[in-house]
């Protein structure tokens, strides 16, 4: 049986993994992928579970497993699989924790509510964008006029964002694909490589990378778009997600 579920998948999750294997706290860190599940380490008290889970999916590894609560360090941008988290949670009657990551400054940045909304801004414009906002939405941005020319994507290392980045278009010589967080030095040089006018980004926050990229932008002149962060309500900061498991 298991003290708690963490969903993780993320900086906080990976740092909340190791905390809860220190402490000894029995947890199974759940990841979508082989590659998520590689960052981990499955050893102490910690056991690891890979793979994609809805929300019955959940509910059923709750019933089997328990636990006193369930921590979703999962990315802020992963609405979908924070809702199916937490309603599972409603079911089983077990608590519920969402980490919250901290922010960033985002003045100078051109804020976009929405994907669709980003994506016929980017089309008004000129010269070559570089993508950091993952491999999921690339279809979107493959409706931007010569994306194939104008695109350069850094994604995570895995077959998956690869075939992502292809299957939308992308030439191969403008895939990037390597695990962040990235200095500003790293930055500056893969925009300037790149000739990048534009930064596509999320609202990651500083355990993303947020401020090492805007900073690394703001120097070669370039604009920065920003789709901003889902809204989020019951969420707790990662220092005192610590607190609550160092307790328990």
């Amino acid at each position: 049986m298991y003290k708690a579920l963490l969903f993780a998948g993320t900086t906080e999750g990976r740092e909340l993994a190791e905390f809860m294997r220190q402490k000894g706290v029995r947890t199974l860190a759940c990841v979508v992928s082989d590659y998520g599940g590689s960052l981990l380490k499955a050893e102490g008290s910690v056991d690891v579970h890979i793979g994609r889970l809805g929300e019955d999916d959940i509910a059923r590894l709750l019933e089997e497993c328990r636990p006193e609560y369930v921590v979703d360090a999962t990315h802020p941008y992963a609405v979908a699989a924070s809702g199916n988290i937490s309603a599972a949670c409603r079911r089983a009657d077990v608590r519920y924790i969402r980490v919250r990551r901290a922010g960033s400054d985002a003045c100078g940045c051109v804020e976009f509510e929405n994907i669709d909304g980003l994506v016929r801004a980017l089309d008004e414009t000129e010269g070559a964008v570089f993508l950091s906002t993952g491999s999921k939405d690339l279809k979107s941005f493959a409706g931007i006029r010569n994306h194939r020319e104008r695109l350069f994507a850094r994604v995570l290392p895995s077959v998956e964002s690869i075939e992502l980045c292809l299957g939308a278009g992308l030439a191969p010589s403008h895939i990037i694909c390597m695990q962040g967080p990235f200095s500003r030095e790293l930055n500056l040089a893969m925009f300037r490589e790149t000739g990048a006018k534009i930064l596509v980004t999320k609202e990651s926050g500083a355990n993303g990378g947020f401020d090492e990229k805007v900073s690394a932008a703001r120097e070669l002149g370039m604009r920065v778009y920003l789709l901003k962060k889902p809204s989020e309500s019951g969420d707790m900061a990662l220092e005192d997600v610590k607190k609550i498991i160092g307790s328990t």
